[in-house]
């Protein structure tokens, strides 16, 4: 009975405390300290008389903590994350240098860019749909609209190679922003 009580609290105190020290967001960790009051309340954390409940709380506490460490030692030492060298094999793999494979990761990593690399923005994404709120994401209108600048309206048009002509024809006209949403048909 006395094992089953260590064992009961303990359990929940260290899935807890894991899954806490793994958190890196407030959010999550908010949480899961409401999961522990809720767990709390519904292992009967309140007293009582007997020796059971008591080893039941001090073994919720004591690996609860434990777990919160082994989830930060996990977390901040990237014990999960891939290795550097299985890092390096899958840029091999696809078929970059050894040199490129190293500067690639360390770029990844650490942020250092090699003075031979240019390093370019992500090509716009295409419209899809989002299934969370049965919506389609940012068209092209929608992004166009969000800047001022007919040179950075062009920009964003010229990434589409359908519409590369279309911008080039805009880029000599009067307006250029005017332009592309008529000529997109934006607003109608």
């Amino acid at each position: 009975m006395l094992f089953g009580e260590i064992v009961a609290g303990g359990g929940i105190g260290l899935l807890l405390g894991t899954l806490l020290g793994l958190s890196a967001s407030p959010l999550v960790q908010g949480v899961v300290v409401a999961i522990t009051a809720l767990l709390g309340a519904l292992l009967g954390f309140k007293t009582s008389e007997g020796t059971g409940q008591t080893w039941r709380i001090g073994a919720f506490g004591l690996l609860g903590t434990a777990g919160v460490l082994l989830g930060l030692a996990v977390r901040s030492g990237s014990l999960l994350a891939p290795s550097v060298r299985s890092e390096v094999a899958a840029w091999r793999a696809a078929g970059y240098s050894q040199q490129d494979a190293l500067t690639f990761v360390a770029y990844h990593r650490l942020g250092i860019k090699p003075a031979q690399f240019v390093v370019a923005e992500a090509p716009e994404a295409k419209e899809q749909s989002n299934a969370l709120f049965a919506d389609t994401t940012r068209s092209l209108c929608g992004t166009i609209a969000l800047v001022a600048s007919p040179e950075q309206k062009l920009a964003i048009v010229r990434k589409f190679p359908a519409y590369a002509a279309l911008a080039e024809a805009a880029a000599s006209t009067p307006d250029p922003g005017a332009t592309l949403a008529q000529e997109l048909k934006c607003g109608n």
